[in-house]
Formats: structure tokens, C-alpha cells, sequence
């Protein structure tokens, strides 16, 4: 009779260690998932605050070109009162070109909405390449080129 006690006595024992060894690697497995997620929330928050100051950045410096391009504007309208007949008005034509993409890059940077990292990249070469052209724009404005 002892042994027949025994055998069950012994099938509960281990069962109940095989089982708190179970739920010790269970409950290791949630913390693991839980320190997880509390990394990628970290890395999520971190990736949002970079591209924000990078945002504000790129913003600020595109903000600060379009206002030189406005005083540069200023500053031809004046050189062009100077000028007559034909050349004033192809030099007027070329600033209010200039003038046009100037307002549009002003436009398109007030308006820029994020709909993924493709598009903020898209976006900055765009803007970067149209500044380029003005810069070229206001090189070529009183040359005989056009």
C-alpha cells in the first residue's frame, strides 16, 4: 500500500516541477515580449523626435533661402527701374518667373504633408533642386542668355 501511495505522491511532485518550470519560462517569455515592446515604443518615439527635428530643420533653412530670394527680388526690381525699353521688360518677364517659383516653393513647403519617409526624401530633393534653379535664375537674370 506504501508503494502505490508513493508512486502517486511522485507523479504529483514532479508534475507540479515540471509544470512551475513551465510557467517560470512562461512568465520569463511575457516579460521578454514586454521589454520588447517597451524598446520599440522607445525606438518609435526616438525615429518621430529625430525626423521631427529634422523636419523643423530642413523648414527653417528652406524659410530662411525663400526670404533671401524675396530681398534679392526687391533688390532687381529696383536695378530694373534703371533699364529701358525692351530689356526692361524681358528683365521684369525673368524676375516675375523667379518671383512665381519662389511663391511656390513657399506654398509647397506650408502645405507638405508626411505620408512616409519615400515622400519626405522626394520632397527635400524636389525642394533642393527647385532652390538650385532659382539660385541659377537670379545668376542668369541680367545676361544675354534668354
Amino acid at each position: 500500500m506504501k508503494k502505490s501511495f508513493i508512486v502517486p505522491v511522485m507523479v504529483v511532485f514532479l508534475s507540479g516541477i515540471a509544470m512551475s518550470s513551465c510557467n517560470n519560462t512562461a512568465e520569463k517569455k511575457v516579460e521578454e515580449a514586454k521589454e520588447d515592446v517597451n524598446d520599440a515604443k522607445k525606438n518609435l518615439n526616438d525615429a518621430q523626435n529625430n525626423y521631427a527635428e529634422e523636419w523643423q530643420k530642413f523648414k527653417d533653412d528652406i524659410e530662411i533661402r525663400i526670404i533671401d530670394n524675396d530681398k534679392k527680388i526687391a533688390e532687381y526690381r529696383v536695378k530694373i527701374r534703371a533699364q529701358k525699353g525692351e530689356l526692361k521688360e524681358r528683365s521684369e518677364k525673368r524676375l516675375d518667373e523667379i518671383e512665381k517659383k519662389n511663391q511656390e516653393m513657399k506654398d509647397r513647403l506650408n502645405s507638405f504633408s508626411d505620408s512616409g519617409k519615400e515622400n519626405w526624401e522626394n520632397f527635400k530633393r524636389d525642394i533642393n533642386e527647385s532652390m538650385d534653379k532659382v539660385g541659377e535664375a537670379f545668376k542668369d537674370l541680367f545676361s544675354d542668355k534668354n
